[in-house]
Formats: structure tokens, C-alpha cells, sequence
């Protein structure tokens, strides 16, 4: 849960099941990265677009870490449901 006690951090770029054109991608580029308490990073499709990429470089470490109080696990998701194809995801040391 956040300092505030709001929902878990999330980062995401979505097609909704009416929505047209590609998803936006993802990118980041940083020395260290770290994803933890539950926090997510998503990109996603429910349409018939495809879903955006999520791209991690970071030059000395990448942490997925740590479950929030919602019972969902931190990490990176790329998804689908329906015809569109999901995004890729890629990290990169």
C-alpha cells in the first residue's frame, strides 16, 4: 500500500476492448531498477489492437521484489484477452 494508504503503484498502457490503434510502449533506461511491494508495470490488450512493449534496461541491476497488501506479486506483464497480441517485454543489463 502507498505512504497515503491508496492501491499499489501501477504503470501500465491498455487498449480497451473498443479501442483501435497500437499501444503505447514502455520504456526505461536507468543505472538500477527496482519493482517492489507489489507495484506492477503492464501493458495490455482486451481489443483487437496489439498491446504496446515494455522495455527495462538498466545498467547494473533490475530487482522484482515483494508482494503488496492486495496479494498481488511485483513484477513486469505484457497480456492479451481477445485478438490483439500482447506486447512484448524485454529487460536488458
Amino acid at each position: 500500500m502507498s505512504p497515503d494508504g491508496g492501491s499499489n503503484s501501477t504503470i501500465f498502457s491498455a487498449i480497451s476492448q473498443t479501442g483501435k490503434g497500437q499501444g503505447g510502449d514502455i520504456r526505461i533506461a536507468t543505472k538500477s531498477f527496482s519493482v517492489t511491494n507489489g507495484a506492477r508495470l503492464n501493458v495490455s490488450t482486451s481489443g483487437q489492437s496489439d498491446a504496446g512493449n515494455l522495455t527495462i534496461n538498466a545498467r547494473d541491476s533490475v530487482l522484482l521484489d515483494g508482494v503488496g497488501s492486495n496479494g498481488f506479486s511485483s513484477g513486469l506483464f505484457a497480456s492479451t484477452i481477445n485478438e490483439g497480441q500482447g506486447g512484448k517485454e524485454e529487460r536488458s543489463q
